[in-house]
């Protein structure tokens, strides 16, 4: 699970933060797409997990996290942990970064990235890069690859696939 803000300045509040460790149940147990407050084609978002105190980030070869902020503020000088969503279909985004100009990907073993995509256009056959944003509380969201029907999750070292959550 993770916090997600699309302010410039990604502050956590204290109800935030003492809530996050609570959410990831609620999340695997009641799969339902942010549709109006969540994630909103066109605007740039930062996902922090409170847990780990990462981002996800993306490099020129894959995702991973970042170095640990303890406070959720993304510094303004870091490019690679923000993500644009484009739309796609069935309430699902897709997550450009424009620093590498890449997708975020989830195959069956890892989440990865896409070939560059210079536009930021996804192709319309493209379906490992679709993500449906859960709602758990607190503008706190998981994301839930609809093809291999797993969640990103981040560990102390990595950002992987959950196991398997039927929709």
């Amino acid at each position: 699970y993770l916090i997600m803000r699309a302010q410039k300045e990604l502050r956590l509040t204290d109800d935030e933060r003492k809530a996050a460790p609570k959410l990831i149940s609620q999340v695997a147990t009641n799969i339902r797409p942010i549709i109006k407050s969540g994630l909103i084609p066109g605007k740039i978002y930062c996902f922090w997990n409170p847990t780990w105190k990462c981002f996800i980030k993306m490099t020129d070869q894959r995702v991973t996290l970042s170095p640990k902020k303890e406070d959720g503020i993304l510094p303004s000088n870091w490019e690679a942990e923000r993500f644009l969503a484009v739309k796609s279909i069935n309430n699902t985004v897709a997550l450009w970064n424009p620093t590498y100009k890449c997708f975020i990907k989830m195959t069956d073993q890892k989440v990865t990235l896409s070939p560059k995509k210079e536009d930021g256009i996804l192709p319309s056959n493209w379906e490992a890069e679709r993500f449906l944003a859960v709602r758990a509380n607190n503008n706190t969201v998981a994301l839930w690859n609809p093809t291999y029907k797993c969640f990103i999750k981040m560990t102390d070292q990595r950002v992987t696939l959950s196991p398997k959550k039927e929709d």
